[in-house]
């Protein structure tokens, strides 16, 4: 008799809702933007809703959109520094995308970033 694994494993993650939190989206080019694009459709597969915030790959641009069943929000980039985008306001547009209540957060930002961003949003 077949069972599920949930039945199997207490500790078995029902699907939810992911966000998604990286530099770039396509039609960026680059190996996170393709990672990013591909977890979002695996995730659809397997039952998850998943949504994506990152920086516009074009400067004083902001865009809402859809790929696919996916919300993509691409927030403003003032300027760049060396490959670094400078976005003011990504902490806002990071605000409203929290309002969904993700049940996981899967953050691909770079090394400096990154480490800024969990310790500005540590629990």
């Amino acid at each position: 008799m077949a069972h599920s694994p949930a039945a199997a494993d207490d500790n078995f993650i029902q699907p939810g809702r992911i966000l998604h939190i990286g530099k770039y989206f396509a039609p960026a080019t680059g190996g996170v933007e393709s990672v990013t694009r591909e977890l979002m459709a695996l995730a659809a597969e397997a039952g998850w809703a998943s949504d994506a915030l990152v920086h516009h790959h074009g400067l004083l641009r902001h865009a809402d959109g859809q790929e696919g069943p996916h919300r993509v929000r691409r927030a403003r980039v003032a300027a760049r520094l060396l490959y670094t985008p400078i976005a003011p306001l990504f902490l806002r547009d990071l605000d409203r995308m929290l309002e969904t209540r993700p049940d996981l957060l899967l953050v691909a930002l770079g090394c400096p970033k990154q480490e800024r961003f969990m310790r500005a949003h540590a629990a």
